[in-house]
């Protein structure tokens, strides 16, 4: 179909604003920058393009939109944290990333989940879920903000206090090894 660089360019240019229609899907999505899909989605069209069968009832575009979405989804997934998201999944976040953007915008407050249900169309529970799981990882040790001064990391909320300090353990093991060593220097 493509056989030279330039017409590969070409080909690629052509599609674009395709390209770059899709990835305004993803804008609300933090950690990946609107080149980052671009570039991703641009790889995913060159995949189409290899494997692209004319001979199939259906059109180029219609057969690459599902490559450029799924390098598009795999960049999100990998830049964005643990949770991997669904592709159905992502634009219903950037939805309700947006609602909140514009909510934000117009009243100068975080808005509610109901707030942000309401604009997406989205059941309050899943604007929930979706929100929780878009949080980034943190750190076993880290404490949960700066909004709660006396707030307990996830480890010291665990720390069992009637399990020995490994240290304090350590320490009294080398003591009891050097014991007789010292009561022998003794008269």
């Amino acid at each position: 179909m493509v056989s030279t660089a330039d017409e590969r360019d070409e080909f690629v240019e052509a599609f674009l604003p395709h390209i770059a229609a899709l990835a305004r899907e993803y804008r609300a999505v933090r950690a990946v920058s609107r080149e980052e899909l671009m570039q991703a989605g641009v790889l995913g069209l060159l995949k189409a393009l290899e494997r692209y069968d004319p001979e199939r009832a259906n059109s180029f575009w219609t057969y690459a939109r599902w490559w450029v979405r799924q390098a598009m989804q795999e960049l999100v997934s990998s830049l964005n944290g643990v949770v991997v998201f669904s592709d159905r999944a992502l634009r219903q976040l950037a939805r309700v990333n947006a609602a909140r953007h514009d909510h934000l915008q117009a009243q100068g407050r975080e808005p509610s989940t109901e707030d942000l249900a309401a604009v997406t169309g989205l059941p309050p529970a899943q604007v929930t879920m979706l929100l929780g799981a878009a949080q980034p990882p943190r750190a076993f040790d880290e404490r949960p903000g700066l909004d709660r001064p006396r707030a307990h990391s996830l480890a010291e909320s665990l720390r069992d206090p009637a399990a020995e300090d490994p240290f304090e353990h350590a320490t009294l093991r080398v003591a009891a090894d050097a014991l007789p060593a010292v009561l022998a220097t003794l008269s």
